[in-house]
């Protein structure tokens, strides 16, 4: 299935370009309308692990880290007074928005230690939780305050739910702007009177409306989609920090009960991150971290695997709102690669027969993912592969269900899958 899927999935997208599909920015706002657009080149819009914003989490990253080095140089620029902390650094961006004592106290301590990601998060929700109406931008640079707060060394649970709610919040925003920008272009488009003139701007604003509509349902689909992350993962707890899983990884004598501990924690850590499709990378480093502690249990292989399919899930549900650009097929299927490859390692290190819930769930959830393959990329998007390679992929999904037949939940599947099979005409 993985060498299969390598054919497909080798194109990234181009520099600069969401991952989630090209920018929807043939659409030019009418006079009056501020510019929202999903996944532009330009700042201010929907996460959905654009290049852009990257870029913008890796340079603060890299200022934070660069401020916190108590250098010979720094410390006599501070002894001069002359030392200046950029205010991506200090939160003094954010700080504008809400100056209050505790605003300038979080600030004051960022100043002294920017690595401090408790007391940024902390910022972040001070402002955040102001009833001040702020800008659109404003909003962003909370949610890279977060994200970027949480990718420093420390994953916290609570770091990482003020860091979704933050992420929520910002795209309740960018709908109210959305929706605000369309209802301007309906009325637009009623008050133009017939002739032939107004009949091509009444085209154009059509055009308009139905792409500022398509926008509108990409930010709900998203709305809907973290809204209820937030609430599956309301009651979780603990913390993983980095560093000292590398440490401890390092330390052959580290006792078994210690590593089953930070397992458990970091499985908890892994699912919640699937919400917070921006920090994919630390995401993908720490399952890393996990498998090379123990590179023959299938934990880690399969917690990658599933980061990846909330990935495909959330590029779906971008095709399923009406995107279906070129760009947008081939992140599903690059996805959908990185998937069955991770659950393909996964399954060789599962014995058979196996009695394990964890087993099982492995085996259906690789079933299922290739089931959806099938359905999304085959049926939907109408990709055409060799009736073998179909035939042999099926027919893999079958053979992985029949070593998950204990777990009582095969038949529903099993039964999709040979339909599948009989509508390719393949038995």
């Amino acid at each position: 299935m993985a060498k299969a899927l390598a054919q497909l999935a080798t194109a990234r997208p181009q520099e600069g370009k969401s991952l989630f599909g090209k920018s929807l920015s043939s659409t030019k706002p009418q006079q009056g309308l501020t510019g929202v657009r999903i996944q532009t080149e330009e700042r201010g819009h929907i996460p959905g692990i654009a290049d852009h914003w990257r870029h913008d989490i890796e340079n603060r990253k890299k200022a934070i880290i660069e401020a916190g080095q108590h250098s010979l140089r720094r410390r006599a620029l501070k002894y001069l007074g002359k030392e200046r902390i950029e205010p991506e650094v200090s939160g003094d961006e954010i700080a504008q928005w809400h100056p209050t004592p505790q605003v300038r106290t979080f600030v004051e301590q960022l100043k002294s230690d920017p690595r401090n990601g408790l007391v940024r998060l902390q910022l972040v929700f001070a402002v955040g939780k102001s009833s001040r109406d702020l800008p659109i931008e404003a909003y962003r640079t909370l949610l890279l305050q977060a994200l970027v707060a949480c990718s420093l060394g420390e994953f916290n649970m609570m770091g990482l739910k003020i860091a979704l709610s933050t992420q929520v919040l910002y795209l309740a925003h960018l709908h109210t702007a959305a929706r605000a920008n369309l209802s301007q272009v309906q009325s637009q488009v009623e008050l133009i009177s017939s002739g032939e003139s107004s009949s091509k701007n009444r085209k154009g604003l059509l055009e308009t409306s139905q792409k500022l509509q398509e926008n509108l349902d990409i930010i709900r689909m998203y709305q809907n989609y973290f809204t209820k992350g937030m609430k599956h993962q309301s009651n979780l707890r603990g913390s993983v920090f980095v560093d000292e899983l590398r440490k401890l990884m390092s330390d052959s004598r580290a006792p078994d009960k210690m590593q089953k501990e930070l397992v458990k924690k970091i499985t908890t850590i892994l699912n919640f991150l699937r919400y917070l499709p921006l920090l994919a990378p630390e995401a993908e480093e720490l399952a890393a971290l996990m498998i090379r502690m123990n590179p023959n249990d299938p934990t880690g292989y399969f917690l990658k695997a599933r980061l990846s399919m909330s990935l495909v899930n959330l590029a779906v549900k971008r095709y399923d709102c009406g995107d279906r650009d070129a760009s947008v097929q081939k992140i599903i299927q690059r996805h959908f690669k990185n998937a069955h490859e991770n659950f393909e390692s996964a399954s060789t290190y599962i014995p058979k027969p196996t009695s394990s819930t964890l087993d099982h769930t492995i085996l259906l959830e690789y079933a299922h993912s290739i089931h959806y393959f099938y359905r999304i990329v085959v049926e939907a998007m109408r990709v055409r592969f060799s009736s073998s390679w179909l035939s042999q992929t099926l027919h893999q999904a079958l053979h992985i269900l029949d070593n998950a037949r204990d777990s009582g939940k095969t038949s529903w599947l099993e039964e999709q899958i040979k339909n599948a099979l009989r509508a390719e005409g393949l038995i």
